[in-house]
């Protein structure tokens, strides 16, 4: 099972954290390292195997490398156990 999540990154912020859902189901998501080479990105996908304890080769960037929406496909998870996982704090 592959989940898809969108995600929207704010990178060089002062510490990791979930924002939470936008309205349109994106997730928003700060990230402490800088946006360059691929560092955010990096950290992002850390960050998150770390929240929906799951090893990190289990997310997969799809879309959006530069970008700061960005599409991740989450391996072994549905859509309500990833939101219920990532809404808990």
């Amino acid at each position: 099972m592959r989940t898809p999540l969108r995600v929207k990154v704010k990178p060089g912020s002062p510490r990791n954290r979930i924002r939470g859902f936008d309205p349109r189901g994106t997730l928003r998501v700060e990230i402490q390292a800088p946006p360059q080479e691929g560092r955010a990105n990096r950290e992002l996908i850390r960050f998150l195997a770390r929240k929906l304890e799951l090893p990190q080769d289990a997310i997969t960037l799809k879309a959006g490398a530069k970008s700061r929406e960005k599409l991740l496909l989450i391996e072994g998870l549905g859509p309500q156990a990833l939101r219920k996982r990532l809404e808990e704090e």
